[in-house]
């Protein structure tokens, strides 16, 4: 039962920060929104796959009818729980890395406890151990806006697209010719 220990005790931090009922599975999804994520944290690939895996892991403890702790975890895998845990609380985790890399060198133009670009201020002035024990608005995370695609950006693909055939289709002619050289000749 370690496994689920662990996972529930990661997942009721993360609802926290999120102020969702679905903890680690948002923590995913706000990874998945930082496009660029893995450049500023190195082991951005790793966590997220991790993440995943541990999701689906408890999943299948959770709802099948054979699946057990035993069989499917490791005491390693409870180790790589607890210590997201931990790297949550001191800031090191992958989505705490991002936001310092990300508003690095810029000043924040939202007074404190404004909604700001992808987090409200989640792990700002706050000592470890008071986030996850007295959570206000001001410390949870905020997902990022989603950027809209025009009708216009779709057109411009499908432009590009058909330039690009046309530019193989006269190279293809030009090749043709030389290789067999230019009719009446």
């Amino acid at each position: 039962m370690a496994f689920m220990e662990a996972y529930k005790k990661l997942d009721n931090l993360c609802k926290d920060l999120f102020s969702s009922d679905v903890g680690i599975t948002e923590y995913i999804s706000c990874m998945e929104q930082c496009s660029r994520g893995a450049l500023y944290a190195d082991n951005w690939q790793n966590d997220y796959f991790a993440l995943k895996h541990y999701r689906y892991i408890r999943n299948k403890i959770a709802h099948e009818n054979d699946a057990t702790e035993e069989a499917l975890c490791t005491d390693t895998d409870v180790l790589w729980i607890n210590g997201f845990y931990q790297r949550i609380i001191n800031q090191t985790d992958p989505l705490a890395l991002y936001r310092k890399a990300a508003n690095l060198g810029k000043k924040s133009k939202n007074p404190a406890g404004t909604r700001q670009n992808w987090t409200a201020a989640a792990y700002q002035s706050k000592p470890a151990n008071a986030r996850h024990n007295n959570l206000s608005n001001s410390t949870k995370y905020y997902p990022p806006k989603r950027k809209r695609i025009s009708k216009k950006s779709g057109s411009n693909f499908a432009a590009l697209i058909a330039a690009a055939i046309v530019i193989v289709i006269i190279v293809a002619v030009i090749c043709l010719l030389l290789n067999f050289g230019l009719p009446g000749r």
